[in-house]
This record gives structure tokens, sequence and C-alpha cells, in this order.
């Protein structure tokens, strides 16, 4: 698999190098081959063609795996080979101190050719793996570090990054160009090394949105950074029925919350006067509710008409059942019962005998008609005399001595 060439990697290698070979200090140490095992690598195959890219010329040229920290935990030689692999050995977490490589720790390479060293640009980055295999099969590049008894650098004096302690061109010479070099500036020049006196940087950078017709147009920007918006009409009240969250130029079409019930078979259906009624849709934004409240009322039919005779009060919607009260004598025993009345008013009245004594005694007459009788023996001399009979029967009787010759 090719992987891309870490650019970033590659900028600040070729950064560190720059300062490396420019200090007069430096000192051109070689790494010396790994030797040793600590029991757990990963393997990297250098193809041909990766190693024909180092333009390697003297016998016995290694190259070397060093640590975020510069240990040296692999090498290998690649001179007079086509291909060849490399053992990247990791820290033996059993013995003391750091011997190899951390997990996911980057891996940098190095050559060693002769008397120089050679920092090497990979094809992609290498971060060990415990049992890891990868294989380098596209082109890398390799850039000096150093070489014995030899200092690099620009030795013109006119040069913008001349080196007094250089001993050998190797033709890095930049000429002096003034100009802006700062980049907050308008008049930044990205190609000048020198800034000019007086300095040329004038116009600071404002960044916005330049288009006059947007809606976030930044009169004060000079640079145009891409953010300008569109007007977009609509509704801008947040506390609106209508509420657009994507307009951010008011139209005049806002609208308020209506709150009430929704149910068109509810008895207090688009009540937006609150009177507990219904209403009929009046088709406008604003008048009609548009939102639930959660108290919608059924509708209960029934008589709604409370002088009615069957008034009910439950009942919210008139189905047209109402009856008129009707006053009159309702119970069926009396004489004037009224079969039409359903309100009874006292009037009942029944004529009959209302002492109990008699035989025609009426227990439910409201008015004594004097028709009471009663069948009996109306003589005082017969033993079966009746004080209270009223129709002597014929039943009078007296037990007694009917022989006229007795005492």
């Amino acid at each position: 698999m090719t992987h891309p060439i870490d650019l970033f990697s590659r900028l600040s290698l070729l950064l560190s190098f720059f300062l490396i070979n420019f200090s007069s200090s430096a000192q051109c140490t070689h790494p010396e081959q790994y030797s040793g095992n600590t029991g757990s690598n990963m393997t990297l195959f250098f193809t041909n063609t990766f190693i024909s890219s180092l333009n390697v010329i003297s016998d016995g040229a290694y190259v070397v795996a060093l640590t975020s920290s510069g240990m040296v935990v692999g090498s290998s030689v690649v001179s007079g080979v086509e291909q060849v692999s490399i053992a990247i050995w990791g820290d033996d977490t059993t013995s003391p101190g750091i011997n190899g490589a951390n997990a996911d720790e980057n891996i940098t390479f190095q050559l060693v050719d002769g008397v120089s060293l050679y920092d090497i640009l990979i094809p992609f980055p290498i971060s060990y793996t415990t049992s890891g295999v990868e294989a380098f099969n596209d082109s890398g590049s390799t850039i000096l570090n150093c070489s014995l008894g030899v200092i690099l650098g620009c030795t013109d004096s006119e040069a913008y990054n001349y080196n007094a302690d250089a001993t050998e061109d190797d033709g890095s010479c930049e000429a002096i160009l003034e100009g802006c070099i700062n980049d907050l500036y308008l008049e930044y020049n990205l190609e000048a090394n020198v800034d000019t006196d007086p300095s040329s940087c004038i116009t600071l950078i404002v960044q916005g949105c330049t288009d006059e017709n947007a809606f976030n147009y930044n009169v004060q920007a000079n640079v145009h950074d891409n953010s300008c918006v569109p007007f977009i009409s609509g509704c801008i009240d947040q506390n609106a029925y209508n509420y657009d969250m994507e307009a951010n130029t008011d139209d005049g079409s806002c609208y308020s919350v209506v709150l009430g019930c929704m149910d068109e078979t509810a008895y207090n259906f688009n009540d937006y006067d609150g009177d507990g009624y219904a209403n009929a849709l009046t088709g406008i934004n604003g008048v009609d509710v548009n939102t639930n409240n959660g108290i919608c009322i059924p509708v209960v039919n029934g008589c709604i008409d409370p002088v009615a005779y069957n008034f009910n009060m439950s009942a919210n919607t008139d189905d047209g059942s109402c009856i008129a009260v009707l006053n009159g004598c309702t119970e069926t025993w009396a004489d004037n019962y009224n079969s039409d009345a359903n309100t009874d008013d006292g009037s009942c009245e029944r004529l009959g005998c209302m002492s109990d004594w008699a035989d025609n005694y009426d227990d439910l007459a409201t008015t004594d008609d004097g028709s009471c009788d009663r069948l009996g023996c109306m003589s005082e001399w017969a033993d079966n005399f009746d004080g209270l009979a009223t129709t002597d029967d014929g039943s009078c009787d007296r037990l007694g001595c009917t022989s006229e010759w007795a005492d």
C-alpha cells in the first residue's frame, strides 16, 4: 500500500536539519549500529525502490531506526543489497529503564554513508507496534545532517542566510528581498525576507464579508473570508408562532401563539376569545387557535334550559329535547289526577270516608264526603249491640229464657 508523505513532518525535519547544520557548536556524531534483543520487535521491509532512492555510495553504509528521544532501536546495512528488512525493537518492560521503542512511538531513520550522516524522509510515518509489519515500496529521500570535518552552509556574505561558520557552500544562499514580512498586513510579501525601513506593513488585515449585498457585510473588512450570509426573510421573533430559525431579516410576517382546543369535535373548539364556547374558523393567522393547550371539553347533548322540566345541568349542547313544566296532580289515586302534568303542585284530592271505624273507610281520602257506613246491630238490648253501626243489618241477638211461664 502506498502511503502519502507527511508534508508537515518533512518541513519539521527540514527546520531541525537547518538548525543543526548552521549551529557553530554542532558536532557530527554518527549513531552506532544496533546490537541487542529485547524480546519484542516489529519488521520493516526496504524494497529495491526505496534503497535505490538513498543513493548509497560507501561500502558498509547502514540505516538506523531512532525513537523520539534519539535512542537507536534497530539497524540494517543497505549497501550492496537490493532489498532488506530491519527489526525495530520494542521496550522490555520487565527490565529497568527504557531499552526500546514504546507502543505507538514515532520512529525516524538516518543513513550513515561513509563520513556523512543523512536524515531520511520516509514515504509514510512509522509508529512502533509489536509484531507489526510494514514495507517501504516507494522512494524516500535524504538530507545531509552533517559530515565529519565539514560545515555546510551559505558562504556569500551578501546573502540573506550567510553563515560565517560554514566551510563549504551548499548552494543554499538566498538573496535579500525587502518587503513586508508580517502576514497580519495586507502588504505581506511571501517572498520577502527583510522588512523595509520604514516598514512597508501598513494596513492590518481585517477578515470578514466584503459583499455589500450580504446580510453580514462588514464595512471594515478588507479580506474576504467566505463568511457572507444571504438575506433570508421571515419571522425572527422567537416568541411568535411562526418563528423561522433560519431567517435573519424580519419581514413583518410574525403572528402570535394562540392557545386553545384544536379538536373540531370538541365543545370549545377554536375558543380564541376564551369565553368557553367554540368559534368558527376565521382563517386569520394569529386569531384562530394554533397551539393546543390540552383543555378540550367534550360535547354533552341535552336540555340546557334551566326552567325546563328536564333541564340537564351536565349538558352543554341543546339537543331540542326540553319539556316545559306542567303543574298539576300527578298522583293516580287522586280524583283530580292529571296524566299530562309532570310537576306535582300539591292539588291532589280524593273524596271518601275518612273514619277508620267505617266499613268503607278510605285511607287515601283527603276530604270526608259523609259516606261512612257501618253495618251492625243498632238495638241496645241486644248482646251484640254496635254503638258505631249506622245501618242495622238485622243481626241483633240476645241470649235468655224465651218461655213466658218462667220466672
